[in-house]
């Protein structure tokens, strides 16, 4: 099950999404060693011709021809582990370097029995003891569940309760975490540096979320200090993002494109009242935040900067 060892309870990946727009249905069975499992073929959806399922595998394509969207679901990743040839690692590489190959989603879970408490969560969440950089973050009951992010934002965390009534007096709560794109890849890289996807999973629960101690004294929650059970559950937690997100902030192209569609309406109106050429002066007289070095040198990797402007990237880096 992709199970990693940890002193506290079992980390696992639940699930693993990607797309390919050169690869084959066959090159995805030879990743995963799975070139003679018995694969079920139904009509498959949207671009997709033929989908083709395994073991918890699901593979979309087009016969043979490039193209293809491979959903591994927590029983795709068991037989991985147990019948073919289980290393994790190698998979990951593969799709890290292969060209034209998008990771859309990973899902990390965790199912605790001895740290949390569902009813502690819930009431946390309703006085409002936690800081989060998340937006939306929502109580559910019967089961209990509380949410952190949105089903469309790239990073989501999810508490509930995951006990089965009538087998265990355990109580268990199931903490899962679920990254897309970038958050998704910046993941699998920092494990394939060496990290253990346990930690990085406490990584990424103490990067978005704390639960905190009220302190009457100050009204600044940032400077609370954290629920023992919080302490206790981030224990040996390892970042999973580069230190220039330490801000809450991402410096990637995505979102520098993103806040220039922002301005477009705003940019045009200014063009139009003082031209281009007033535009194109601003712009070459304005000083670049060290920040977005890095998301230039990622397109431009032959660019070298001045020592003293590589200097400000020291605390972020």
């Amino acid at each position: 099950m992709t199970v990693l060892n940890s002193t506290k309870s079992a980390t696992s990946i639940k699930e693993l999404s990607f797309m390919c727009a050169k690869s084959k249905f066959k090159d995805v069975k030879k990743w995963l060693g799975m070139e003679n499992a018995d694969w079920c073929y139904y009509n498959g959806s949207r671009q997709y011709q033929y989908c083709s399922y395994f073991g918890g595998v699901e593979i979309c394509h087009n016969n043979e021809e490039s193209g293809i969207r491979c959903v591994i679901d927590d029983y795709g990743f068991r037989a991985f582990e147990k019948d073919y040839n289980g290393d994790l690692r190698k998979l990951f590489e593969t799709l890290i370097n292969e060209e034209a190959l998008s990771i859309t989603k990973i899902v990390i879970a965790n199912e605790d029995d001895k740290i949390l408490n569902m009813k502690q969560i819930t009431k946390d969440m309703e006085c409002r003891n936690y800081v989060s950089s998340l937006w939306r973050n929502e109580i559910y009951t019967n089961p209990a569940a509380v949410i952190f992010g949105s089903p469309s934002s790239d990073v989501q965390i999810k508490f509930h309760d995951y006990s089965k009534a009538g087998t265990t007096d355990k109580k268990i709560v199931r903490i899962g975490i679920i990254l897309k794109k970038e958050k998704a890849i910046g993941f699998i890289q920092r494990f394939l540096s060496g990290k253990s996807i346990d930690s990085l999973f406490r990584g990424v629960l103490s990067h978005y979320i704390r639960f905190v101690e009220p302190n009457g004294k100050n009204r600044n929650k940032g400077k609370w200090e954290n629920r023992k059970y919080w302490s206790d559950l981030i224990l040996g937690a390892e970042s999973a993002y580069p230190r220039l997100e330490d801000h809450c902030r991402d410096y990637t192209i995505t979102n520098l494109l993103n806040l220039i569609y922002s301005c477009r309406q705003g940019l045009k109106a200014y063009v139009e009242i003082v031209g281009e050429d007033c535009l194109l002066d601003l712009i070459s007289n304005t000083n670049v935040n060290g920040k977005y070095y890095s998301v230039v040198a990622q397109w431009k990797g032959r660019l070298k900067y001045p020592a003293s402007k590589q200097g400000d990237d020291k605390d972020i880096a």
